[in-house]
Order: C-alpha cells, then sequence, then structure tokens
C-alpha cells in the first residue's frame, strides 16, 4: 500500500482501490440498489428512505472511491471554536444556558435505555438535545442534557451552500 493511500474506514482492512467496476455497473442497473451520490461522491445502498454508504466493493473488497462529503459543511477554525467554547464557559446546566441564550433554535427530547448489568434492572432516561444555530456563521452549538444534570457542549460545522453542478 502506497503511503498516500488511506483506508475509507478505521475499521478497513485495506486501502487497495476496486478496479473491478461492480459498483459504477450496480448503478446503471436499475435492478440493484445501489446509487451514486455527486455530491458526496460516494456509493450508497438505497432502501426506500434509507441509505448505507458502500466504503468496499461488494464483489472484489477493494475501497471505494474516498468521498468528499466533509467538503460539504464548514470546519470552525479553532478562533471560532475557542470563541464558542468561552460563550459557554459558565454554562454548567442545560437551563443555564437556555437562560444566556434564550430559546434554542432546535430542541428534541432524548430517551437513554440502559441494558441490564450486575443485577441492576435496565433502566430508561429522558433529557433534552438542544441546537443553536444563530451563535455562529459557520457551526451549529449542541447541547445535551447529561443524567447527571450537566450540559455537554459540542460543534457541528454547518452545511455549505449548495452549488449546482
Amino acid at each position: 500500500m502506497s503511503s498516500d493511500q488511506h483506508k475509507p474506514t478505521s475499521r478497513s482492512v485495506t486501502a487497495e482501490p476496486c478496479t473491478c467496476g461492480y459498483l459504477q455497473r450496480a448503478v446503471d442497473d436499475p435492478d440493484t440498489p445501489i446509487q451514486f451520490d455527486q455530491r458526496c461522491g460516494e456509493y450508497h445502498f438505497v432502501y426506500g428512505d434509507a441509505l448505507l454508504v458502500i466504503y468496499h466493493c461488494p464483489f472484489c473488497g477493494g475501497a471505494a472511491p474516498p468521498s468528499i462529503r466533509e467538503s460539504l459543511f464548514f470546519h470552525p477554525s479553532e478562533d471560532e471554536r475557542n470563541r464558542l467554547r468561552d460563550l459557554f464557559r459558565d454554562s454548567r446546566t442545560v437551563d443555564d444556558v437556555i437562560d444566556k441564550f434564550g430559546p434554542p433554535d432546535w430542541v428534541s427530547p432524548v430517551t437513554r435505555k440502559s441494558d441490564e448489568a450486575d443485577a441492576t434492572p435496565p433502566t430508561v432516561s429522558f433529557s433534552r438535545a438542544l441546537v443553536y444555530q444563530r451563535l455562529s456563521d459557520v457551526a451549529d452549538v449542541h447541547v445535551d442534557e447529561c443524567a447527571d444534570g450537566q450540559a455537554r457542549v459540542s460543534l457541528q460545522g454547518k452545511r455549505r451552500p449548495h452549488r449546482p453542478a
């Protein structure tokens, strides 16, 4: 394997590219569930509204072409990440976050389930996940309510505007 080849996923066993052409033939065959997404440069198994990214050719096992999905999203600079981190520095709980920034742009209930372990019965807990889209031009701020009531803050790059091919 040459040094410029990278495995498609951390679990991949090869970076050797597919050379058999099966994936493109499957895309060209309307009777297979394989489609090519031009925007991401990815092959997908598609069933109804669900899809699964194909990282390796199901025929020869070679690596599918590298995805360009990462280019569809902004990548916040270190300065922007630090700015947003500093905004949330004193916000320990979801209620602290709401008090400081007002209602989120998006809120979703979260249900967490744990399996039985060491004679402890399974549990179900409920919390909230918030998203603030208005705090940055390049990142959405996700705030998850942890089981102990603390807020966990993470950033997700915003989708770049779609440019027609």
